[in-house]
């Protein structure tokens, strides 16, 4: 399916593209892949340094990441019971993550209980120091506050968790109507600059059309329309020095779309969301996942019961067995964008649109990685990569599928297994060679120094 093209494909499209090596724009940070977990997965003994599978799955993506704990879950009364135990746990799954993982925990603002807020906070600084950052709420503004309460609700929890955190880092409003985020922040007592980040959310409409082609369609529609009025991504010029994160998102609402999101599909739509979000200067995207097993209603360690619904677009999925982890397809989209974190977004040349979505970095050699999303549902992109000097070999690393509704995504050639066990590996090629991306598939062209 790589290589040079010996025989003529009955149906496909065509691209030229070239990275420009002399110029550069930002650099996606080496943390910008993460996930968003529920607390409940916390609360029930899930994330502890000994859970092995779970912990090599999660890593693949890279030293570095972001894990943020929120969600519908983080908001109830009582609020979530969060120990100094558990806080120990959280902390010890982070460090076993990798050296550059931070953490970005929700606390319970439903409950309207500062004591509790801070007590926690206290736990969790215990646990984790400067690497946790606090946000309070999940999407209030949909929750029935209002940009006039909230920030009145969400500056009280300031004034006792720094009381009892000095250094606490702070992110917020973490809701998803941006026009209402910005209002909200210019009454919070630190103001703009004082937060350690901005974070939002983004997910794609459950009216949206249900299948592949409107799926994808919705991140390119949005990043087009970047004016409109339910486009927010070019809003991050209103953040300034402060990051803007997209601290929870995922393709269907509520859990997902059975047949869509758990299908190549949503791989292909989540490398069309990394690519608008980095080029737009997010500073990450942390991808909801509540890894429950699909159809149990238990929990390990007997800690929660009630996961009866299947997280359907989670990127990490526990097993029946509630101890191994293994990959929804929408992780082979966070592994392979992963791969050109902490790199700089070069310029690129195309002869087309072709129907797909590319982005260019500059490699840790001097040359270009290229990443190539097939965006077409139907059929294969043929490639032709370049840079602006010369250049022999370059490595493909191919994600295929047999189409936009394949359950089972191969990359390299070969599926990544339970707690990250994967045989697959880049083919090499020849300058002047081409590349076939399947329908819904992706490759990233690695040019060698």
């Amino acid at each position: 399916m790589i290589g040079a093209n010996t025989q003529a494909v009955p149906a496909h499209r065509t691209l030229s593209i070239k990275a420009n090596l002399a110029v550069g724009g930002l650099t996606i940070p080496a943390d910008f892949v993460g996930y968003s977990i529920n607390p409940l997965s916390v609360i029930g003994g899930l994330l502890n340094g000994s859970a092995t599978s779970l912990i090599n799955l999660a890593k693949m993506v890279g030293s570095s990441g972001k894990l943020r704990i929120g969600g519908g879950d983080q908001d109830s009364s009582p609020a979530p019971a969060l120990t100094q135990q558990l806080a120990n746990d959280l902390g010890a799954f982070l460090t076993a993550l990798g050296a550059g993982w931070t953490c970005i925990y929700g606390l319970d603002l439903i409950v309207n209980d500062t004591a509790v807020a801070a007590t926690q906070a206290g736990y969790l600084n215990t646990a984790m120091g400067s690497k946790v950052s606090f946000q309070f709420g999940n999407e209030p503004l949909t929750s029935g506050f209002t940009t006039g309460t909230y920030p009145t609700r969400w500056n009280s929890y300031y004034t006792a968790v720094v009381a009892a955190v000095p250094a606490a880092k702070l992110m917020s409003p973490d809701d998803l109507q941006f026009s209402s985020v910005q209002t909200c922040v210019n009454a919070l007592t630190p103001g703009k600059a004082g937060l350690t980040a901005v974070t939002t959310h983004w997910y794609v409409s459950a009216a949206t059309p249900h299948t592949a082609e409107g799926l994808i369609a919705t991140v390119r529609g949005n990043a087009i329309n970047v004016n409109g009025t339910t486009g927010f991504f070019k809003n991050n010029e209103w953040a300034g020095s402060t990051p803007l994160i997209l601290s929870e998102s995922n393709n269907f609402s509520g859990g997902g779309l059975s047949g869509v999101s758990d299908r190549l599909c949503s791989a292909t739509w989540y490398l069309n969301e990394a690519i608008v979000f980095a080029k737009y200067g997010y500073a990450g995207i942390c991808t909801h996942c509540n890894p429950w097993w699909n159809g149990t209603s238990g929990w390990p360690n007997g800690g929660v019961v009630g996961a009866t619904a299947p997280n359907i677009y989670a990127p990490l999925l526990l097993q029946a067995d509630l101890t191994s982890f293994a990959p929804g397809p929408i992780f082979y989209g966070l592994y392979l964008f992963s791969r050109i974190q902490g790199q700089q977004i070069l310029a690129v040349q195309t002869d087309s649109n072709a129907n797909q979505t590319s982005i260019a970095t500059l490699g840790s050699g001097g040359n270009a990685n290229i990443l190539v999303v097939n965006n077409d549902t139907t059929n294969s992109l043929i490639v032709t990569p370049d840079q602006t000097s010369a250049w022999t070999t370059a490595n493909v690393l191919t994600l295929s599928g047999t189409g936009p509704y394949d359950a089972a995504p191969t990359l390299g050639g070969a599926a990544i297994g339970v707690g990250g066990s994967w045989s697959g590996a880049p083919v090499s090629i020849n300058s002047g060679a081409t590349v076939t991306i399947p329908p819904c598939g992706a490759a990233l062209i690695s040019i060698q120094p």
